[in-house]
């Protein structure tokens, strides 16, 4: 039987909620901290929270890039495995902005050697860097073409209107923007979706929309989109032309726009509603200070509880560190080096000799020992040697 494997969702833009169960596992990382996210590939699930980015965030555009990049967001939106589901991107704000980035151009050639070179060599350093904005969503490897007349007239989808996006539909209210349209605009989708075998079957490529809330002229409001192949694949050698057929290649990238509800309950949403995460509402610093009736009671088990623990903490470093010592006499089996010399010294002292270390202005040797035997007396000097090989062989022996 299959292990069911954790489901990971990274937060982008927000230090929380973490939150962390045998199913799921919820990781938040704040736009000025991104850098830690090492691995986007590595998640099922990418919510990015805009309204906590900065003009900071906007120009340091190589770390946004390092991060969310076309080939990272095809890693997570395409499924690897055999059956498993597509993973999901939700974006949570106005992504209409764009960063900065910097482009490196080939040095300007150097100009004949004059009293002012050192000037042009300068020159030709500063303009070997230059920068350029580019659209938020360029990680998409779509085009987005936006209509940025407000309004307040919300058609909706069953999911909007008794689905799972209800709730936060009913806090939609006044938008700003809205989609026109959306197009394919990238050539690593060759690498992910095996393009050409898909288009000698006569499949297009293209950017799938389908909405949840839209607009009375049918601008999409709330909205997902994902790559899908579409035609009408045909039978080359018979000559049949199928049904048209519509085949999802990743999964989807929604995109919710501010409503009424706060940043932290538009996340919550997100978690709870549509990724199935079961995160109760952090609790206020004002409420702690109240106490209902019987929570003394608890409080002092959970201090009798505490006490416990720590005592039982104590307890098995002690017992870590006995076992540690007890195991001292299988060093001899795999140690080199002061180890192994420290290792062989602490066994002949449990076997009833005396052993003298050397000191600091040691020569060649290793130690001195002395073992009784009856009446007679028998002094020694160690020379301790390891070896790494499977054998100790004479070589060693000298």
């Amino acid at each position: 039987m299959t292990e069911v494997r954790q489901k990971k969702i990274v937060v982008i833009g927000a230090s929380g909620p973490q939150y962390e169960s045998r199913e799921v596992r919820v990781e938040c990382f704040p736009w000025n901290r991104l850098k830690k996210l090492t691995n986007l590939a590595d998640y099922d699930v990418v919510i990015l929270d805009l309204s906590s980015m900065t003009d900071q965030t906007l120009q340091d555009g190589e770390t946004v890039e390092n991060v969310l990049n076309e080939r990272s967001v095809l890693e997570v939106l395409v499924s690897r495995n055999q059956g498993g589901p597509d993973g999901e991107i939700y974006v949570l704000g106005d992504p209409r902005f764009s960063i900065t980035e910097e482009i490196n151009f080939l040095p300007v050639p150097p100009s004949p050697p004059s009293r002012s070179a050192g000037v042009s060599r300068v020159r030709a350093a500063e303009a070997s860097t230059r920068q350029r904005e580019i659209p938020f969503l360029y990680w998409t490897n779509m085009k987005f073409e936006w209509d940025d007349r407000p309004g307040d007239t919300i058609e909706r989808t069953w999911e909007a209107s008794a689905g799972q996006f209800k709730r936060y539909a009913d806090k939609l209210g006044r938008w700003q923007y809205s989609l026109k349209a959306c197009r394919l605009n990238s050539h690593v989708l060759d690498e992910f979706l095996a393009t050409d075998a898909l288009r000698d079957l006569d499949y297009t490529l293209r950017a799938h929309v389908e909405d949840i809330c839209r607009s009375r002229y049918s601008t999409s409001i709330v909205f997902s989109v994902r790559i899908v192949a579409e035609g009408r694949p045909s039978h080359r050698r018979a000559g049949i032309s199928t049904a048209e057929q519509v085949m999802p290649l990743t999964g989807p990238i929604y995109f919710l726009p501010e409503s009424r509800l706060t940043e932290e309950e538009t996340l919550e949403f997100v978690l709870r509603d549509l990724c199935g995460v079961d995160i109760s509402a952090s609790e206020p610093e004002w409420v702690s200070q109240f106490v209902v009736p019987g929570q003394e009671e608890v409080d002092d088990e959970i201090d009798k509880l505490k006490v416990r623990i720590d005592g039982l903490r104590e307890a098995l470093a002690r017992k870590v560190d006995e076992r540690a010592e007890v195991r001292e006499p299988l060093k001899l089996l795999y140690e080199t080096g002061p180890k192994l010399e420290e290792a062989v010294r602490s066994v002949l002292e449990a076997l009833g000799a005396r052993v003298e270390a050397p000191g600091e202005d040691r020569a060649n040797e290793d130690g001195w020992v002395s073992v009784q035997v009856g009446d007679e007396t028998f002094d020694g000097v160690l020379e301790i040697k390891g070896v790494r090989t499977k054998h100790f062989n004479f070589e060693g022996l000298r």
